[in-house]
């Protein structure tokens, strides 16, 4: 018996795409400009069909049902049907990112490439790590297991150390072991990943989730970096280009690389205090961020991160393989071109933005700063693709201040962006439009921040509320400093002397200098303490 198939077209935000170019079996068309939707009548519903739906400004999806129409498995997740009676509604949800390209170059490829203007290799890098023999990963991801020091809520000891004490030992913490291939998969992605768009690289640790079905939100943590608006970045082409003729490598992408993986170890510490948040690290051109540098940006570019893990079936246990699962398996496994699609007769919702932490190193809190006032929402590049246009029954700034639940101040850098007083001044307008936001900031002397027990401005005594959990001032110790900490379930203020941080340590993260450590102590302690991932 003949069925009536009508396929609906919508992005992310579940608003409908009009000239949507859609097949189905040997029928072809485009979704009306009016409703985003195309019929067609199947005469044989119970034979296998592919159903092919592409849009301009989106990633092209094909779906291969194995028998019948109204009754068998498909294989992708981006596809929702439902039947009613004869009629078949099949739910297409197109997103904007995907996998960055990825090449295997041999020495002498690089170094030809290296004598060229560009320096680019077209795509991510990938070697076989010893550790996985058939295996190909980025370059130069080892995804070597790490032992890794874990902070304990109560950062600093009851009493100063001794004199000569170094690194991990200053500090309370315990050791655990993360393994990274065993528990999550790196992937670079591209947004938007269509040839003649802005393209915006940025790299996402998605953890593996244990479920049979989908959570109905995601937590995310975004790490903003150090800005890439210095000479070494602007010497490369973005965001593949190579640098260092002696030892070529991919800049930008050392970037996120350092961060996560084995120079400051964010994505072990993720792993190895099982918090099950995505980790996002975006990677701007020469400074420039694109939608990651406003409000209504970054929340359209989360939903296209998770709608983009849920069509890798990563919002569940559907999707989950062993490190030796598929020849590319530790490059970005795409079950749209490089890994065997996860056929189903029910994937699930994708899910929603849950709670977002925000955090930044350095110069990197000069993007967060950004995202902090209202004048920080509008993405410069357009709604419609980039953003999140309202409507009827719509506030996509409520959810927005709804998710951003958490603030993690890393050794933030504050001159020429307003200094300490107009810090202070975001901060507490940020807190005080929900009270249940959480900030949580570490610094270094050299970064000469106000002392919160006497520093008169009011976003202290708001900050403290009517109690400390913990309120620990360690006085000067020889050749090794002062350190204060001050705590309480909303709040939490870590400054430590610069040589406090200094000098090196015999555990991981390492110890390399006050201001680079601060991170590698800072980041963990956050995430020890936070709800998110939970």
């Amino acid at each position: 018996m003949a069925t009536t198939c009508t396929v609906t077209v919508v992005d992310v935000n579940n608003r409908a795409l009009p000239g949507a170019g859609v097949s189905l079996g040997g029928a072809r068309g485009s979704t009306d400009l009016a409703s985003g939707t195309w019929s067609t009548v199947v005469a044989d519903p119970a034979q296998p069909l592919t159903l092919t739906v592409d849009h301009s400004h989106h990633v092209r999806e094909t779906c291969v049902f194995s028998g019948d129409l109204r009754t068998s498995a498909w294989n992708n997740s981006l596809v929702g049907r439902s039947v009613t009676g004869p009629d078949v509604l099949l739910t297409v949800v197109l997103g904007r990112m995907d996998t960055s390209p990825t090449t295997i170059r041999t020495a002498g490829e690089l170094t030809a490439l290296m004598a060229t203007k560009a320096r680019d290799p077209g795509g991510v890098l990938l070697f076989e790590p010893p550790r996985f023999r058939g295996v190909l990963a980025y370059l130069p991801h080892w995804n070597d297991q790490h032992q890794v020091q874990v902070p304990l809520p109560e950062l600093l000891p009851a009493t100063p150390v001794a004199p000569g004490t170094r690194g991990w030992k200053r500090l309370q913490a315990e050791e655990m072991t993360a393994d990274l291939a065993a528990y999550g998969r790196f992937y670079w992605l591209e947004h938007a990943a269509r040839p003649g768009e802005p393209r915006f690289a940025v790299a996402v640790w998605s953890p593996n989730l244990p479920h049979d079905t989908p959570p109905s939100a995601l937590d995310y943590v975004v790490f903003y970096s150090p800005t890439t608006a210095i000479p070494d970045y602007t010497a490369a082409t973005y965001p593949h280009g190579l640098v260092n003729a002696a030892a070529p490598l991919q800049k930008y992408l050392e970037l996120a690389r350092k961060y996560l993986l084995d120079e400051y170890f964010f994505a072990y510490q993720m792993v190895a205090q099982r918090n099950r948040a995505v980790l996002v690290v975006p990677v701007g051109n020469a400074g420039e961020l694109g939608p990651f540098a406003s409000g209504e940006g970054l929340l359209r570019a989360l939903r296209e991160i998770g709608l983009f893990l849920h069509r890798q079936c990563r919002t569940s246990r559907l999707g989950l393989r062993p490190p030796t699962g598929s020849p590319r398996e530790l490059a970005g496994p795409n079950v749209r071109t490089t890994v065997t699609p996860v056929a189903a007769t029910h994937f699930g919702p994708v899910p929603a933005v849950g709670k977002v932490a925000v955090a930044g190193f350095s110069t990197g809190l000069g993007f967060v700063k950004r995202l902090m006032p209202d004048g920080g929402w509008p993405v410069s590049l357009g709604s419609v693709l980039w953003g999140v246009p309202g409507g009827p029954g719509q506030d996509p700034r409520r959810d927005w201040r709804r998710s951003w639940r958490e603030l993690w101040d890393l050794d933030g850098f504050h001159p020429g962006t307003g200094g300490w007083p107009a810090y202070l001044d975001l901060v507490h307008r940020w807190r005080r439009e929900d009270e249940s936001r959480v900030l949580r900031s570490y610094h270094t002397s050299s970064r000469v921040p106000p002392d919160p027990l006497h520093d008169a401005h009011p976003v202290w005594a708001h900050l403290r509320g009517r109690k400390l959990d913990v309120q620990r001032t360690l006085p000067p110790v020889a050749g090794i400093g002062r350190a204060q900490q001050l705590q309480n379930d909303r709040w939490t203020s870590v400054i430590m002397d610069d040589s406090y941080l200094g000098g090196s340590s015999d555990h991981l993260p390492p110890f390399i200098g006050a201001h680079e450590t601060t991170p590698r102590v800072g980041f963990p302690h956050a995430l020890r303490l936070t709800v998110l991932g939970r």
